[in-house]
């Protein structure tokens, strides 16, 4: 449980929105089927929109000060474009994406507004100013119940494709933001990894089968999909009983993901869509003087998209969209259209002067274009958990969450992808089930018994030379005799299960009898055998400073340190010791500087 920590809190932060929830620590919560969660679904500017996140944008002023956040700074940007007040305002969304600029592939999602947040350097202060307005909005609302700020225990969610910089970066952003410094106020929460906790306290639903419910139950085990609003990321679990016969999740295999969250089909229906019906050069001059425009355009399918009901082939058994999706055009922007462009837009099938209309077909065409690489993205993983463990006595389960999930395309389009390979499960509040998650995994840590790990993790040192084997570029003759220098100590291996707070230890002696302190270069890599720290694939990502002097009166070969390294958890923590002195240093890692 949360030990010290009276009240722990969610904060899930997403691309396309972001919510907060938390919880009380007690006897009556212990039970996590029976744990009261508290969040908010009412956002000021949301025009009385009830969802569990707001929207994650921002509307800047000209210093770069936060004038308005979330719905807020839409509906606000929006009324200064109507009456002509902009003056050097910039309102921006869609800004976590630029956290990853190669991690997924592909381009980052534009999101609408001013301000091109391409690089994790230019998002970083953007960020911060959105941790800060939602940390803020949580804790008044934690301490109307009468807690203070020292009194909670805070978890962030992370996708599961995040690498260490990135957590990293989060961290830093979240306590310039004002949250807890200090690892253990602070946690990570693994998005999929949440909501499955979350699908472990409350049952899902079988696509396909209305009747049919199942849960996160020991001895199972599964694939989550997380659906967001730009990204997709798959991770496979499974479920083991713990020593009080709750259930503990297992990772089986490393994450796999991609850009192709919700938001990457809203950029289709601007480009592809409205650029089609309206012309290039209308969307730019929209773009330049009247964004709120194609704000409501983009309002109207994204409406239309979440609440749109499919039916299914008779025949092929596929999905397919109802009915066609009608939009209003505004009178404003019609009267900014050519004589050539109306008289397309009236001649169109079932369209007029003031409406556009997108055939089923064509919105297919659109899902299909993210839809079709998840579902591949989906059998890599299931071939991956297969080679790890073996064949399923059954179909696998794929647990299906995220706002992207409440879409019943995506939902039956999964199932029938997937047939009798694997029963695809989502739970009724899908888009809460990260959030949710997240504050069941602040409650209780342990929850989470182990995971992959992501690279070979180790540090440098010197080991005897071998000749015909090592360089002689590498050649060191020591009081010890030669030595390799440049050689990579493995602590871990990448894909090695790790139990969450593992610890490895190695002990290294000093290579000259005056050496006062040693310092530990830590490096990983995605190679399974690493010999050489400089090898083309490993990465210095820390290193670690231990003072010796202590030990110096003892003799030479008396002499040493022990390197530990504590592994399983969101980030791994090393510490060195001097077995003579008991003196101990923490690691400082020095990750790229784009964050």
């Amino acid at each position: 449980m949360s030990g010290e920590y009276p009240v722990v809190a969610a904060i899930d932060f997403g691309t396309h929105g972001s919510g907060f929830a938390w919880t009380v620590v007690s006897e009556d919560d212990r039970e996590a089927s029976q744990r009261r969660i508290l969040f908010q679904d009412r956002w000021p500017g949301s025009e009385g929109l009830v969802y569990p996140k707001n929207l994650s944008a921002l509307l800047l002023g000209q210093d770069a000060n936060t004038l308005a956040w979330g719905f807020d700074a839409r509906r606000e940007w929006r009324e200064l474009g109507i009456n002509g007040e902009r003056d050097g305002q910039e309102y921006i969304s869609a800004f976590k994406m630029a956290l990853t600029p190669e991690r997924y592939g592909g381009a980052a999602v534009p999101g609408l507004g001013t301000v091109n947040a391409d690089s994790p350097r230019r998002a970083r202060p953007l960020i911060v100013a959105y941790l800060r307005e939602i940390h803020r909005l949580a804790l008044d609302d934690i301490m109307k119940s009468g807690y203070q700020p020292e009194h909670v225990r805070w978890c962030l969610t992370v996708p599961a494709i995040w690498d260490d910089e990135q957590q990293d970066f989060m961290r830093k952003a979240a306590a310039e933001a004002g949250l807890p410094e200090d690892g253990d106020q602070l946690l990570l929460a693994i998005e999929p990894e949440a909501a499955a906790l979350h699908c472990q306290v409350h049952l899902a639903g079988v696509v396909g089968a209305e009747c049919k419910r199942l849960g996160v139950t020991a001895g199972s085990r599964f694939i989550v999909v997380d659906c967001g609003g730009g990204t997709v990321d798959i991770t496979a679990h499974r479920a083991d009983a713990g020593p009080d016969g709750t259930v503990r999740l297992r990772e089986i295999t490393t994450p796999l993901g991609g850009r192709l969250g919700s938001e990457y089909i809203n950029r289709s229906f601007v480009t592809d869509v409205l650029t089609e019906r309206l012309g290039a050069p209308t969307i730019a001059l929209v773009r330049e003087r009247a964004e709120h425009l194609l704000f409501d355009l983009v309002d109207q399918w994204e409406a239309w998209k979440v609440a749109a009901q499919v039916d299914i082939d008779p025949v092929s058994g596929a999905p397919r969209f109802k009915r066609r999706a009608n939009f209003r055009l505004p009178s404003e922007l019609y009267d900014m259209l050519d004589d050539e462009t109306k008289r397309r837009l009236a001649e169109y099938p079932g369209g007029g002067p003031h409406r556009i209309v997108v055939d089923a077909a064509e919105v297919a065409r659109l899902f299909d274009e993210v839809i079709d690489e998840i579902l591949r993205l989906v059998d890599k993983q299931l071939e991956r958990v297969r080679l790890a463990g073996g064949r399923a006595l059954g179909a696998e389960q794929l647990l299906l969450v995220g706002g992207m999930a409440r879409s019943n395309y995506l939902r039956h389009r999964l199932a029938l992808h997937l047939s009798d390979r694997a029963e695809v499960i989502s739970p009724v509040d899908a888009a809460v089930a990260v959030l949710f998650g997240a504050v069941h995994f602040a409650y209780d840590p342990s929850v989470i018994r182990a995971r992959k790990a992501r690279y070979t993790y180790g540090c440098e040192t010197y080991m005897p030379f071998e000749k015909d084997v090592d360089p002689d570029d590498k050649r060191v003759d020591t009081v010890k005799g030669l030595r390799c220098k440049d050689r990579f100590s493995v602590f871990v291996t990448r894909n090695e299960e790790v139990e969450v707070d593992r610890v490895v230890g190695h002990t290294f002696f000093p290579v000259t009898p005056d050496q006062s302190s040693i310092t530990f270069a830590l490096y990983r890599t995605r190679d399974q055998a690493p010999r050489y720290v400089d090898d083309p694939h490993c990465k210095r990502i820390g290193e670690v400073e231990i003072d010796i002097s202590g030990s110096l009166r003892l003799p030479f070969e008396e002499r040493s340190v022990l390197l530990r390294m504590r592994f399983g958890d969101t980030h791994v923590k090393v510490e060195a010791v001097d077995p003579a002195t008991q003196r101990t240093m923490a690691t400082t890692v020095r990750f790229d500087s784009a964050y």
